[in-house]
């Protein structure tokens, strides 16, 4: 499968709120000023971005919109993983990764979590972490 993506930004989004409540989507502009600034050039796919009231979804249109993200997964070189907590979504869409052979880049404090050790390719605590560990070489061995 040809490539369209060079990220797909992943991350929390209701976790494991009760109500119809999202979790705060202001990493993912951080996440793409990173991005743009360490691997200028690159596509950057952010599935919030056409669907930000997502949880007024009926389950037809969820539907829709989960297993189609997970294609565009399929069609990207990277995943990016926010989870300042743990997201089934999430670790749908590592799995995702893990059988398509896409490396996962994880950013989070929750590196004793099984799914994300054995998922992620490296393992970062949080944003300012991650921009530092956006190198070239880096990027290279991730192959983007």
């Amino acid at each position: 499968m040809e490539k369209k993506y060079d990220f797909f930004l992943a991350g929390v989004i209701q976790g494991s709120h009760v109500e119809k409540l999202v979790h705060e989507q202001d990493y993912r502009e951080q996440l793409k000023e990173i991005l743009t600034t360490h691997a200028p050039g690159r596509i950057v796919y952010c599935p919030v971005e056409n669907h930000r009231g997502s949880v007024e979804y009926s389950d037809a249109e969820a539907h829709e919109v989960f297993f189609g993200h997970l294609d565009i997964i399929r069609a990207s070189r990277v995943m990016i993983a926010f989870l300042p907590t743990a997201s089934m979504g999430t670790a749908v869409e590592m799995e995702i990764c893990r059988q398509e052979n896409i490396p996962v880049v994880a950013i989070t404090p929750l590196r004793h979590n099984w799914v994300v050790r054995l998922y992620s390719r490296a393992v970062l605590p949080d944003l300012a972490a991650f921009a530092d560990w956006l190198t070239p070489a880096n990027l290279a061995a991730l192959g983007v």
